[in-house]
């Protein structure tokens, strides 16, 4: 699975960086108890206000990022069990369109973007040290939908065992639907695809060269399924957990 196009760029390299204080990283390598409520809150949930959530590749990670959800705004990415806080100094108002820069103790930035009603949740200009061609996805959690995130891995038959992966398959499933970023090992390039869950099975239209779709479910904390090109050259299984 080489030289796919994505279907859109979710992140790229920032030429400039910024500087804010008070900003480190944690390790949180012990489990965390998942939630199984919103931490979003009821006055927010069609306002640029509240809880984002989402996931990262680059190596596999979670994001989280509250705008104002209590009085603050703050973002933090885990990789690998670490927590990287970032920070901005810029300030927004309620119901208006949002545009933030958020950076780390490290000079790791992304930009984060949104408009008035928390609609069209973007992420861009990334950069993360060590990884390359880093992406993020994000989506808005409200107080009456949960954001679940996923990391997981694809595999690749004909050609491989099984046993090595051949890609990432991170996923955000919010309100019956799946959002999910693939990343190729072998050219590190990212993919974005949608599906939405009926019957307890999801379906995701062509992705990867519009070429590629995936079809699998989820059950509890697991996700697992398979995916095909339209031409049948190309086939095998993803699977992961929910982390967040």
């Amino acid at each position: 699975m080489k030289n796919f196009k994505p279907l859109f760029v979710v992140a790229t390299l920032l030429c400039t960086i910024l500087f804010f204080p008070n900003c480190r990283k944690d390790d949180t390598s012990a489990n965390k108890k998942l939630a199984n409520t919103p931490l979003a809150k009821a006055e927010f949930d069609s306002s640029n206000y509240g809880i984002y959530k989402g996931v990262f590749v680059g190596s596999s990670g979670i994001v989280m990022i509250n705008i104002n959800n209590d009085g603050t705004i703050s973002a933090t990415i885990t990789i690998n069990g670490v927590e990287d806080h970032f920070t901005t100094k810029q300030s927004i108002e309620k119901n208006k369109p949002t545009n933030l820069s958020f950076i780390d103790f490290d000079k790791n930035i992304f930009d984060f973007t949104v408009d008035e009603s928390g609609r069209g949740a973007t992420i861009s200009n990334l950069r993360m040290n060590g990884h390359i061609n880093p992406a993020i996805i994000v989506v808005k959690e409200t107080s009456k939908t949960l954001v679940q995130c996923f990391e997981g891995l694809y595999y690749t038959t004909p050609g491989s065992s099984g046993a090595t992966p051949n890609g990432l398959f991170n996923a955000v499933f919010y309100d019956y639907h799946l959002y999910a970023l693939i990343r190729t090992y072998d050219d590190s390039e990212n993919y974005t695809a949608f599906g939405a869950l009926l019957n307890g099975q999801f379906t995701t239209g062509a992705v990867m060269d519009q070429d590629v779709s995936f079809t699998g479910n989820i059950k509890g904390d697991k996700i697992s399924g398979t995916w095909k090109s339209n031409n049948g050259a190309y086939s095998g299984s993803f699977s992961g957990d929910r982390t967040y």
